[in-house]
């Protein structure tokens, strides 16, 4: 009996080291499987909502036919029945949830149990929510017979354990996604965008983010640290973090020059719902700041979009917005003088302005909602 109860608490034990390791449910259902006398097994969580498999795990089956199981069968006359039941209820064949002359009729006998061998089940309701039902689902062919009250008995002191397991695997599964498209999203964008804490330590950077502190252009990453080009533009940056962090200040922001760039940096705390996979804290800051060249970029795109600029008329209008001269542009673009006036005379006539304040005016309403840069 000792063995047999410490055999149980080793299992357990494996139930709950599997939450947020999808690979450690392999094992858990082998053994599962086999305290059961069963010949093949399927565990996994069934999104509702978007009618998939959220997370699934086969004992002895071939892929396919859990992927045949999801694409055809997963929202099926039995989901209705399953869907009365609670977490924590036990079917076997002494109590199924259709009969054998049905299930054998059914396409899901035909396309999956059948090939399989597969004529007795045991399946019990391990989450049951609103959104998200989970199944522990063992099987074994017509020659080994039903699954009765041994097997039952076997498994029933596992159930609450699977299903309290099951649940808090749904929910590390809904974070990672969640932390997922969180990350992709901050991945598209063209701003840099940086979380630390109130030591300046980077706990997630962007791809943006990553591309700029590699290239070491206004800001880098020293011993995982941010830090500015220089001693001086590092302590401005550290000070201004820890006051966001210390919630001395809401917003921060600092200005780093470089020798032919200028690099605005804003500070914010950042919010609980902001998780990333991280778990939320009171010091964590978000740092964002942008690539200027990319932002020239972009607001020139702005510009020819929305005012039917050519690509040159474009550069032209933003250069005079940044303060240059018609001189200045025209020794940046190569070209004579002539060439920029007669390109700003084609802007005023296309803007519908005559003089360059009005252009500038212009320009700062249509690139402003973008980002001027």
């Amino acid at each position: 009996m000792h063995a047999i109860n410490r055999h149980l608490d080793v299992l357990i034990e494996q139930i709950y080291g599997a939450i947020g390791r999808p690979e450690v449910w392999s094992d858990v259902l082998a053994a599962i499987t086999a305290r059961m006398k069963g010949e093949r097994a399927l565990i996994y969580i069934h999104d509702l909502k978007a009618n998939r498999l959220l997370f699934s795990v086969g004992h002895r089956l071939d892929p396919k036919y859990i992927a045949l199981y999801e694409e055809k069968h997963l929202a099926g006359p039995l989901l209705p029945r399953i869907m009365q039941l609670s977490a924590g209820s036990l079917l076997t064949d002494k109590n199924p949830i259709m009969t054998y002359e049905d299930m054998r009729q059914s396409a899901f006998y035909r396309d999956v149990l059948e090939p399989l061998n597969v004529y007795y089940a045991s399946v019990t309701i391990i989450l049951r929510q609103q959104d998200a039902l989970g199944m522990l689902w063992v099987a074994r062919s017509r020659d080994n017979g039903i699954f009765g009250e041994e097997e039952g008995n076997a498994v029933l002191p596992l159930v609450p354990h699977l299903c309290r397991a099951t649940q808090l695997h749904y929910r590390f599964l809904a974070t990672e996604i969640e932390r997922a498209a969180a990350a992709s999203a901050l991945d598209r964008l063209t701003h840099a965008v940086v979380v630390c804490d109130g030591a300046t330590r980077i706990l997630f950077a962007n791809a943006t983010a990553k591309k700029l502190l590699a290239a070491k252009r206004g800001l880098r990453s020293v011993a995982g640290r941010l830090a500015g080009g220089t001693a001086a533009q590092s302590n401005e940056l550290v000070e201004a973090i820890r006051a966001v962090a210390g919630r001395e200040r809401d917003t921060a922001s600092v200005v780093l020059e470089t020798a032919d760039e200028t690099f605005r940096v804003l500070m914010s705390r950042a919010s609980a719902e902001l998780r990333l996979g991280l778990r939320p804290q009171a010091d964590l800051v978000l740092v964002s700041f942008s690539d200027p060249a990319a932002d020239q970029a972009a607001s020139a795109e702005v510009l020819k979009e929305m005012l039917r600029l050519t690509k040159t008329e474009a550069r032209v209008a933003l250069a005079l917005a940044h303060g240059q001269t018609m001189q200045d542009i025209a020794d940046e673009l190569g070209v004579s003088l002539n060439t920029v006036r007669t390109h700003v005379a084609s802007t005023f006539s296309k803007t519908e302005t005559s003089r360059q304040a009005d252009l500038v005016r212009v320009v700062l309403s249509t690139v402003g909602p973008f980002g001027f840069g």
